[in-house]
């Protein structure tokens, strides 16, 4: 779960497991409340990235409001993309202009640990 308030309304992001078969990824979902009585769901806000993508599955993240944009940082995963070590994770990155529920994400900011990490001794 990861909170955000903004304007007195509180934007509650979750991953939403649909339990598919076949599986489909995991996306991200939201949910939004001003009294912490009445809800309103706003659905899938970040889609998983497809069967090919670094975000198949949309794990846990955070939100950042810079003053001009929202920034949704989170951790991308695909059991297709492996390493010798076993499954590849990444950091993933969504931005967004004010409105919660449109997100735009950035592979070619996407990052993780590389695959062959050097040998030796670290200093």
């Amino acid at each position: 779960l990861v909170p955000c308030e903004r304007d007195g309304r509180l934007w509650l992001f979750y991953l939403l497991d649909g339990r598919c078969d076949p599986p489909t990824g995991m996306p991200w979902a939201l949910a939004s409340t001003d009294d912490f009585v009445s809800y309103t769901d706003h659905g899938v806000v970040l889609p998983s990235g497809g069967t090919d993508a670094a975000d198949y599955d949309c794990y846990t993240g955070c939100v950042i409001d810079d003053g001009n944009q929202l920034h949704l940082f989170y951790t991308g995963h695909n059991p297709a993309r492996r390493t010798p070590a076993g499954d590849l994770q990444v950091v993933c990155h969504a931005t967004s202009d004010g409105d919660l529920t449109q997100w735009r994400k950035h592979p070619d900011h996407t990052f993780g640990a590389p695959t062959d990490p050097p040998s030796g001794p670290f200093p």
